[in-house]
């Protein structure tokens, strides 16, 4: 029977829970076979005194599997054997006894050997890493991370195998520590600052509040021209400089929340008379725009800051203006604009190519000199009056926002337990109880709870506002190991009655399981189950591990399984000779190499589709 990727998955799943993770894959036998026999028969000719294929040698091979490169060196014969790759094809091949007796030999060793090393073995503490600490804290709070990073000051995580979620490998310093408080107290200011009322904006841009640069005699990096006052044009694809953004906006936006972003644009000067070769772009592709955010008080927005986000590319109609709508999620105080998405990169020499070959009445004495704003001697034509290559054309532009349907916003409600902002109805110790509790993801331990109580108490005594007493507690809570790690220390005196430690573990199990698949907290169904005790009942291990990979969050596997197996993630980050490897720099192939990966690996998972299938 065909065994497919999503079964194959829970299967494991299964084998992981009751054996903890060390259970052997080969079936003990019972009769014995003749390993020097088969080896002299069949090895020692390619991996003897005389030859070592692959570096392969097994002449001196012992019998005992005490130390772990013997285990090792076994565990590659019954391989080998297995896959009947071994002996190769154009040796005399053993008989099928032969065969089955050293398997036999073999199998039951190995067994014991990996028994022995399962007892010495103990699972260590396992902290969070950067990816779970950050969907971890979105979904606590109920943050928006498009642009809001809390990991951002991080230390990157140490790998094992390409995968960063090795319990020896993630170690906790005095730096961390330091992130881990700075992360807490953004996230939860994030939720709290915010005004009494909504705020509103309505603003509307014309081309001018884009650009004033009527006229330009010289190619630019940048082409951004705003000739007559009808509209402005981008026609250069560089990512850095190529950007145009609605100057007396560079506040941003007051607060946090979707906002809806209007342009009316075109595409222009895909077909045009000049030589294409000359041109590093696809003219097959319609001109695509894309819309970006930024916080200007990072760096210039024009420029390519950290904070630079893509919210949206459309293709452009040719010569056919139109008005597109997009909803976008801003953090305060970031900014929109535009940019050319698919345009020539290397606008300023390309320009100059074309400049030279049909527009040479263009061509001042200074042409080339990149400080010069105006040309040395009159031109009658300037080049951005008669360049005809590819442009984006914008005409106008708007934003409006925030979307406000319930204010306060949800996150803030949840938190503070009120209605209105500034206020609180519940008391605090409650909310503080029921906060740790969603954030340890399981029962609370008496004397954490007291402590936090304590520390609330105390900063009121000391003459905070109870809002402000309330966030300061909140953010000890997001520095607490029982947040920042897998699972709390097994103790008996919790808050909750008749909590056992079998109830912790079984809490523990589904954080394992949640962070596994989800990369991120228990959902209330996982925490039920949990509290139930059923959760470590292989057919409710089953239905809940099905039920999480139906779940769109079951798409933080993909991406970190992926990265983890493949190394994925260094792909966006590849910048091999663009001289040589053109057509990947100009389209960043790195990422779309990136997608189409996941892409395979997900539509296998989610299609349930045959495992042969995905190794094939």
């Amino acid at each position: 029977m065909a065994l497919s990727l999503k079964t194959a998955l829970v299967t494991l799943l299964g084998v992981i829970w009751i054996f903890g993770g060390n259970a052997s894959v080969y079936a003990a036998g019972t009769e014995s076979g003749d390993p020097i026999s088969f080896l002299q028969q069949h090895c020692l000719g390619c991996h003897g005194e005389k030859k070592q294929k692959g570096d392969r040698r097994f002449d001196h091979l012992e019998l005992n599997f005490d130390d772990e490169d013997t285990a090792f060196e076994w565990q590659e014969i019954l391989d080998m054997v297995n896959l009947g790759e071994m002996p190769p094809e154009d040796e005399p091949q053993p008989s099928d006894e032969e065969v089955s007796g050293v398997v036999r030999w073999i199998t039951p060793k190995l067994d014991q050997y990996f028994a022995s090393q399962s007892e010495k073995e103990t699972t260590g503490l396992r902290r969070l890493n950067g990816f779970q600490y950050r969907n971890t804290i979105r979904d606590l709070l109920g943050l928006k991370l498009d642009s809001f990073d809390p990991t951002a000051s991080f230390p990157s995580d140490d790998k094992l195998d390409g995968f960063e979620n090795i319990a020896s490998k993630l170690v906790t310093s005095r730096y961390l520590m330091e992130q881990y408080l700075e992360a807490a107290s953004a996230a939860i200011d994030k939720v709290i600052d915010i005004p009494a009322e909504p705020p509103h904006i309505e603003e509307y841009y014309v081309p001018g509040d884009f650009w004033d640069a009527r006229r330009e005699f010289r190619p630019k990096v940048s082409y951004l021209v705003n000739v007559d006052g009808k509209f402005v044009e981008i026609g250069s694809g560089d990512r850095a400089s190529g950007r145009l953004y609605p100057r007396s906006f560079k506040n941003g936006v007051p607060v946090d929340g979707y906002y809806t972003i209007t342009v009316k644009a075109e595409g222009v000067g895909r077909e045009n008379p000049y030589d294409k070769t000359l041109f590093k772009m696809d003219f097959e592709e319609p001109i695509k725009l894309e819309i970006f955010a930024n916080n200007g008080a990072v760096e210039n927005p024009r420029s390519a800051n950290p904070s630079n986000r893509e919210i949206k590319t459309l293709p452009l109609e040719d010569h056919t203006p139109r008005v597109y709508k997009v909803r976008a999620w801003l953090d305060k105080g970031f900014n929109f604009g535009f940019r050319y998405a698919n345009g020539p990169v290397e606008h300023r020499r390309t320009m100059l190519k074309v400049q030279e070959a049909y527009h040479p009445e263009t061509i001042a004495s200074n042409n080339r000199d990149v400080f010069a704003n105006e040309p040395a001697e009159p031109l009658e034509t300037y080049l951005s009056e008669v360049y005809a290559g590819p442009r984006v054309r914008i005409y106008s532009a708007s934003i409006e926002g925030p979307e406000a349907a319930v204010w306060p916003p949800q996150n803030y409600r949840d938190l503070l337990g009120t209605d209105t902002v500034g206020e609180i109805s519940q008391d605090p110790h409650q909310l503080i109880h029921d906060f740790a509790r969603k954030a340890f993801r399981g029962p609370v331990l008496k004397e954490d709870l007291a402590l936090y109580h304590s520390f609330y108490d105390r900063n009121v005594a000391n003459g905070f506002a109870v809002i402000a007493a309330l966030a300061d507690t909140f953010k000890g809570i997001l520095c607490s190991p029982h947040f920042l790690y897998f699972e709390a220390p097994l103790d008996d005196s919790f808050s909750e009655d008749e909590v056992t430690v079998e109830t912790m573990e079984s809490y523990a199990l589904a954080s394992r399981l949640s962070y596994f698949l989800w990369g991120t907290m228990p959902d209330q169904k996982l925490l039920d189950a949990a509290e139930r005790g059923v959760l470590s009942q292989p057919i409710e291990m089953r239905y809940q591990a099905l039920r999480m990979l139906r779940d769109p969050r079951a798409e933080a596997f993909v991406q970190d399984f992926t990265d983890g197996w493949l190394g994925l993630s260094g792909l966006a980050e590849i910048t091999p000779d663009a001289n040589k490897f053109e057509f990947f720099s100009t389209y960043q192939l790195g990422k779309s190499m990136q997608k189409e990966t996941r892409a395979v690996f997900r539509y296998i998972l989610k299609g349930n589709r045959k495992l042969e299938e995905f190794l094939d």
